[in-house]
């Protein structure tokens, strides 16, 4: 074991120890933030042995059970939580990978969170990864639960920004198309990718949940989406817009008059749900001088706009999907057409208030 100060950073410690013992090979992680004492009681606590022994059976060092933590959640989780787990192990991995679960105090929670404190949001993220792997471990009695809670770092979560509609139609018009090619206009007309656009700026979808429908999820007779791969495995419906309908109604049948069946709009070049529409976003966003990050962009102006039209929040709610009333209520904080509408009828109320004063005067 030893503590040595780090070579450039002040206020910060290399600790390294051998966890199977002397014939075993070296571990080390790096401690920030604090002074000698604080690093020797960290080593300290490395040093001592739970149950006679470090690593055994019973208390294996996370680095060793993370790979089939891993194909478990690659079984059970979606593709891209695992590549969230993926990119926080980069960050995790070499500061709670040597350690065994006993040996994860409240002060190397600490030193993690000093060391990824500028991240906040991150940070809180990649520490729910380490319990669910911990919790993972607990169940198949490799180690005992955590003794402690791990407090999150303070989040204050921005504010989407709203275009206007005036803005958004301008984006709207300034989508590539991706459809047919017409040969007389020498231009190509609106295809499936530009009607998930429209279904999830009206509909609120979430950006996997429009890539992965089907067009046996589409009900033309009544204009309804059964929108089936949801956030929470809860199935809901949504209402076809007139403007995604006018582009794949035409598209709905193959050259020999069966319907289609499958993935509405499939990657060109794999044939499967797409994974981002960076470029679409992109060439939208310079043509129209209007920038509109992403798709969950287009999630947060269905539901602005949409309180905006109604003030019914309930409707809200229930169009994006969403299990608890608290999250939707972010929209009641960017509805400017509320704010606006607000401001008004609190000055005719002062002023009517100033006439009776004046009248009973």
């Amino acid at each position: 074991m030893s503590v040595k100060p780090h070579p450039t950073l002040e206020h910060t410690w290399i600790i390294r120890w051998r966890p199977e013992g002397r014939s075993g090979s070296h571990s080390q992680i790096t401690v920030y933030d604090c002074d000698e004492g604080r690093a020797k009681a960290i080593e300290l606590n490395l040093r001592q042995k739970p149950g006679g022994t470090i690593h055994n059976a019973t208390n294996p060092q996370l680095r060793h059970v993370l790979p089939e933590w891993l194909a478990w959640m690659r079984l059970h989780r979606s593709a891209k939580t695992v590549e969230s787990i993926g990119w926080a192990l980069k960050h995790l991995e070499p500061h709670f990978g040597p350690l065994t679960v006993p040996q994860i105090t409240e002060a190397v929670v600490y030193q993690y969170q000093k060391k990824r404190k500028s991240t906040p949001r991150s940070c809180n993220l990649e520490l729910d990864y380490l319990k669910s792997c911990v919790s993972w471990m607990v169940k198949r009695h490799l180690c005992k639960p955590l003794p402690f809670s791990i407090e999150r770092l303070p989040y204050q979560r921005p504010l989407p920004r709203i275009p206007s509609p005036e803005d958004l139609m301008a984006w709207l018009d300034a989508m590539e198309p991706d459809g047919p090619w017409d040969k007389i206009t020498k231009t190509r007309h609106p295809g499936p990718k530009n009607a998930l656009i429209w279904i999830m700026v009206r509909c609120g979808l979430r950006f996997v949940e429009a890539t992965h429908l089907l067009w046996e999820n589409i009900d033309w007779s009544q204009n309804i989406i059964h929108v089936d791969k949801t956030k929470g495995g809860r199935p809901r419906i949504a209402v076809l817009p007139k403007e995604a309908r006018q582009i794949l109604h035409p598209l709905r049948q193959k050259k020999d008059g069966t319907n289609k069946t499958g993935w509405i709009a499939p990657s060109a070049k794999t044939g499967e749900p797409y994974g981002n529409m960076k470029s679409l976003f992109k060439t939208a966003s310079q043509r129209s001088g209007v920038h509109i990050k992403g798709p969950h962009a287009l999630r947060h102006i269905c539901g602005t706009y949409i309180l905006n039209a109604t003030g019914d929040l309930r409707l809200v709610q229930q169009t994006l999907g969403h299990t608890q009333v608290r999250t939707t209520e972010l929209y009641t904080q960017v509805s400017i057409d509320r704010l606006r509408h607000g401001q008004d009828a609190a000055g005719a109320h002062m002023v009517r208030h100033e006439n009776r004063k004046a009248t009973q005067e």
